[in-house]
């Protein structure tokens, strides 16, 4: 739980620091959110590295912390990973 935590702490912070202002964290995120065929929301690691602004060195960094949260492909549980409630649109 620990990576969990970790993760999630990451994504906020660095979320924050590239946020475009008067930008809530669950704005910033809710626009890559989609649902996959079984009405799973999901973002991509690229939507998360876009948004986090993370470059070579924090993408591995960022593969780690997903791997430790046995969080693995492409496609990342919106609610695993806290970064909010639900998706606000679909695919």
């Amino acid at each position: 739980m620990h990576a969990m935590h970790r993760l999630r702490k990451t994504l906020v912070i660095r979320a924050y620091n590239n946020r475009p202002e008067n930008t809530t964290l669950e704005q910033q995120f809710s626009f890559a959110c989609k649902k996959n065929a079984k009405g799973i929301s999901f973002i991509t690691k690229r939507d998360i590295q876009t948004i986090c602004n993370l470059d070579m060195k924090n993408i591995e960094a960022m593969d780690e912390l997903l791997m430790r949260c046995r969080l693995s492909g492409d496609q990342i549980d919106y609610k695993v990973c806290g970064l909010g409630d639900d998706a606000k649109s679909s695919s």
